[in-house]
């Protein structure tokens, strides 16, 4: 399997245009991206991705726009934020 993580929060930051995913922290965008990977290793059951060396770029893509979604919903409404990002920097 490629070495997670598979993307950067800077490859997260690089494709958004949302203000508040690219003023989101390092920190939390790194979650964010174990949000993508483990969704996307269960999604496809993990076919295939143990004997790869190298991650496809469409798997690639595919965990920068989850990512972005993710760290997108701590900031869709207050009850989404508070569930999602129960921290004062996000108040």
């Amino acid at each position: 399997m490629p070495k997670r993580p598979w993307i950067t929060p800077q490859q997260v930051r690089d494709y958004s245009e949302t203000p508040e995913v690219l003023k989101r922290s390092d920190a939390k965008l790194s979650v964010d991206i174990s949000r993508a990977e483990q969704y996307i290793i269960t999604y496809t059951h993990n076919k295939g991705l143990e004997e790869m060396a190298e991650l496809p770029e469409g798997v690639r893509t595919a965990c920068i726009l989850m990512a972005e979604a993710y760290a997108h919903i701590c900031f869709g409404n207050t009850a989404n934020r508070k569930a999602c990002c129960n921290t004062a920097e996000n108040e």
